[in-house]
């Protein structure tokens, strides 16, 4: 899985790709995604909002911020669903984050890595896999 997002953030902008499964987003220097972390006033809560992504869907939540998360200028409220191309705003006058790209396929597994062992019997070789 994996979410790829453009930030703009007053004079700042910034790519941000992340792999999930959730994204923390706020002004939380913990977080996956921190804004306004050197404004004087914020309209960004500490723990804002977090993006979540699953083998069926991306989705975004707003996380009881004070100013409201905004998806293509409507309010957010619980949890909605995400898309390619969407916009959150973060206040009705903060940072705005769009959406880039979305990919829901899993995350390659590992090699499993397969051991071959030659024994001889009755004068064969034989080769577990």
């Amino acid at each position: 899985m994996k979410i790829r997002l453009h930030v703009r953030d007053g004079a700042r902008s910034f790519d941000v790709e992340h792999a999930g499964p959730s994204l923390a987003v706020g002004r939380n220097p913990a977080g996956d995604v921190v804004l306004e972390e050197d404004a004087a006033e914020s309209v960004v809560s500490w723990d804002h909002a977090r993006i979540d992504l699953s083998a069926r869907e991306a989705t975004l939540t707003d996380l009881r911020s004070t100013n409201g998360t905004y998806r293509n200028g409507a309010p957010v409220t619980g949890t909605v669903p995400l898309w390619p191309q969407d916009s959150i705003r973060f206040g009705q006058s903060g940072p705005v984050i769009s959406v880039r790209m979305i990919d829901l396929t899993p995350a390659a597994e590992p090699a499993v890595p397969r051991f071959a062992a030659t024994g001889v019997r009755g004068g064969s070789a034989a080769v577990l896999a």
